[in-house]
């Protein structure tokens, strides 16, 4: 095998890799000892057909193109191995020619970053100013991350967490049924859609609302956009 390596613009190295045909004659073999153990040739047994009969019954390229399937990867991590080169991603391969066959890899490598002077770079500070209001927020917010769910006996209200089965259709077709959906019901909430935490207000345990909304007519998704989604809902926590 020849190796030749040449950098390239945007941080790429291209490999020109060059099989000797005795090289390709052995990944050929191995191509035929995995092909004729699944392929059947009438007037064979299945592992008996010999190599230029099963070439010539399904094609010479069929069985190149299963040799380059462990051809390929092999002989580009030797080059790699060869040419000390440490890629950061997959390469792209072309097959140049066939005889002899020659491989083209074009491979990325970790781009080389020169710094500027940027010791001498200065950023004044911009002063900041809290205020109570900051301040309760900080607050508001370490409690809501450190506060223990209590289980409450009476209806759904807002700033709630529940646990809801939950059950979906859109156009006919259902969706999986979530049987333990943990949700936070709140007035700012415009998921799995907008409106659909205002249908949940009021609702107590075990009772099942079923309801539709829509999607926004600026919806990202435009194919959804103005579309009905059906909804049952059962509360069960």
């Amino acid at each position: 095998m020849k190796v030749s390596a040449e950098p390239i613009e945007n941080s790429q190295m291209v490999l020109n890799i060059e099989m000797d045909a005795s090289e390709v004659d052995r990944y050929l073999e191995q191509a035929y000892s995995r092909l004729v153990r699944k392929v059947p040739v009438p007037g064979f047994r299945k592992g008996k057909v010999p190599r230029d009969i099963l070439q010539r019954h399904i094609g010479k390229n069929t069985l190149f193109q299963e040799a380059l399937q462990e051809l390929i990867p092999e002989a580009y991590q030797k080059a790699m191995e060869t040419q000390q080169i440490d890629a950061i991603a997959q390469p792209r391969f072309e097959l140049i020619q066939t005889e002899p066959l020659v491989l083209k890899a074009v491979v990325p490598l970790k781009p080389t970053v020169k710094l500027g002077d940027y010791a001498g770079i200065k950023v004044e500070g911009k002063p900041v100013e809290i205020d109570d209001r900051d301040i309760e927020a900080a607050i508001q917010q370490l409690r809501q991350q450190h506060a223990m769910l209590i289980p409450v006996d009476r209806a759904v209200q807002f700033g709630d967490v529940i646990t809801i089965a939950l059950a979906e259709e859109r156009q006919g077709k259902p969706f999986p049924i979530r049987k333990d959906f943990v949700y936070e019901v709140t007035r700012e909430s415009k998921l799995p859609l907008p409106g659909f935490a205002e249908k949940l207000e009021g609702m107590t345990k075990d009772e099942e609302r079923s309801f539709i909304l829509s999607y926004p007519a600026d919806y990202e998704i435009k194919e959804l956009a103005g579309k009905e989604h059906a909804f049952k809902v059962t509360v069960k926590e």
